[in-house]
């Protein structure tokens, strides 16, 4: 009799605990960008973003940028930075295959740019993004 009053006794208090919060889990971004540097495209680069202490890259090709959700990122305003690129899978898997490791040079960012808050970048919701550089 003792095991029949336990299982709904459980039951009550785990439904009137509930399960975690009532607010829905935050997803993730997902919006493209254009960098620009004195008018131009960006040419590579790693665009780096932060806030809340949390840091976040994605890769520049040819001025373009592509987040996902699964980069983690929300609607706001971040601190920007930019950092040389890093080579993609394929480009590494490339410079194996032809003995020639593809360089980057770090020499074509300008270092007020590769300081972290070197500028800000807003991100909206479903609205593609614009990150404006010109010469410091």
């Amino acid at each position: 009799m003792h095991a029949r009053l336990v299982v709904p006794v459980v039951l009550l208090l785990v439904m009137a605990c509930g399960c975690g919060s009532d607010a829905a889990p935050q997803a993730g971004l997902k919006t493209q960008g254009t960098v620009t540097f004195d008018g131009e495209p960006l040419g590579d680069a790693t665009l780096v973003l932060s806030r809340d202490g949390q840091r976040y890259t994605a890769a520049v090709r040819a001025g373009q940028v592509q987040l996902t959700a699964a980069d983690g990122l929300v609607a706001g305003t971040y601190d920007g930075s930019l950092e040389p690129p890093r080579a993609t899978a394929q480009e590494v898997e490339q410079s194996r295959v032809i003995g020639q490791p593809r360089q980057f040079a770090a020499a074509s960012l300008p270092p007020a740019l590769t300081e972290p808050g070197a500028f800000t970048v807003e991100l909206l919701a479903d609205q593609p993004f614009v990150v404006e550089l010109t010469t410091p």
